[in-house]
């Protein structure tokens, strides 16, 4: 019961944490058009890795990564060459680019072999020291008026030391983590990732307002991971069935919870009573609120397509674990031509947040088809 408590606790000063990380982002208005760009870049290569902690092996206390060997060298020839194109820039984006891509690297390494070895308690401990010293750390640059990107390159940097923790020896194999996963990853991530770039490409003047409204919607994708931590960790520990009954109770719950917080911000919080915060250094809290009552919809829609995809993701590690990859490859490449479509089709956030929450519907719908072609059950 005390594990519990801890585990909850931690979980929610995680989630409190990341919106007052999203509080000072926004306060940086004219670098953050760049930091989107760079972090979407970054995250659409560190998806390739999104099924690694099924190539990680544990011998001793070693911890042994299987990787195809030519899959290893085009991700580092792509690496090189955007690295060339942010030199070209200025040495702080490349130095922002480079920091980002290693620190995002390192954290989804130490948290798929968390995942693998079902250790959830260190995983929400590493969570949530990341999140913490983030803030930390923004907060004195922002208080002070220092530089933005400094700030975000000595967060990375102390995000990328934390793979040292562990004894990683990298191992190359014909049978180990390859071109298929890393291009059914891709696709797969596509999903939360594209929309970003191209907003950020085709609409600048909404990217900042989507990427922090995208960012407040992905709470639930964290509270999601919190909630199915259990049943992640059963999966990918190679259980072949997990408790369904349970499993419809915490979505039912946490779609409660997200019509909860929508109502709160729309029609219960007088955010006139935040005043007492508007001339302190804590108005970029007051300014988030605001702007998060004005598009609660918007929000709320991205928040479901969360929960959504939440249970996507858990029924995509199943068929992966189940070595049905090629069923993946088709619906993800269907997913990825339909959000293209809707997204060329959206002009306003609006429109923007409808997209990403019909294509998570239909992702959903297309990987029960091929449960129900397969004949398995969750």
């Amino acid at each position: 019961m005390k594990k519990n408590i801890q585990f909850y606790l931690f979980s929610f000063f995680t989630i409190f944490f990341q919106f007052i990380f999203l509080s000072l982002l926004k306060e940086f208005d004219k670098e953050m058009i760049k930091y989107i760009e760079i972090n979407t870049v970054t995250q659409i290569i560190v998806s390739c890795l999104g099924t690694i902690q099924f190539y990680i092996k544990k011998k001793n206390k070693d911890i042994l990564l299987k990787i195809n060997k030519k899959l290893f060298n085009t991700l580092l020839i792509v690496a090189v060459f955007l690295g060339f194109y942010y030199l070209q820039e200025q040495i702080v984006i490349f130095i922002l680019f480079l920091t980002t891509l290693i620190s995002s690297i390192s954290i989804i390494l130490c948290l798929a072999i968390y995942s693998r070895f079902n250790q959830q308690k260190f995983n929400t401990y590493y969570l949530f020291f990341l999140v913490l010293i983030k803030n930390f750390i923004l907060y004195i640059f922002y208080i002070y008026s220092f530089n933005f990107y400094y700030g975000i390159i000595l967060v990375n940097l102390l995000s990328s030391v934390t793979i040292l923790f562990f004894k990683l020896h990298i191992l190359f194999s014909k049978d180990g983590f390859s071109f298929l996963s890393v291009f059914n990853n891709l696709l797969g991530t596509s999903l939360t990732t594209i929309d970003k770039l191209y907003c950020n490409i085709f609409l600048s003047n909404l990217s900042v307002l989507y990427f922090i409204f995208f960012r407040i919607g992905s709470v639930f994708q964290t509270l999601s991971e919190i909630i199915f931590r259990k049943e992640r960790f059963e999966i990918t520990s190679g259980m072949k069935r997990i408790n369904k009954k349970y499993l419809n109770i915490k979505l039912l719950l946490m779609i409660i919870f997200m019509l909860f917080v929508y109502l709160i911000l729309k029609n219960f919080v007088s955010l006139t009573s935040l005043d007492f915060i508007k001339n302190t250094k804590f108005q970029f809290i007051y300014s988030l609120l605001n702007k998060s009552q004005e598009y609660a919809l918007e929000i709320t829609m991205i928040s479901l397509g969360f929960i959504i995809n939440s249970l996507s993701s858990l029924m995509y590690d199943f068929l992966y674990k189940s070595n049905l990859k090629k069923y993946l490859v088709i619906v993800n490449l269907l997913n990825f031509f339909i959000f293209i479509f809707f997204l060329f089709n959206s002009l306003s956030l609006h429109q923007l947040s409808i997209s990403f929450l019909a294509i998570q519907i239909i992702n959903l719908l297309f990987i029960s088809i091929c449960y129900r072609i397969n004949r398995i059950h969750l």
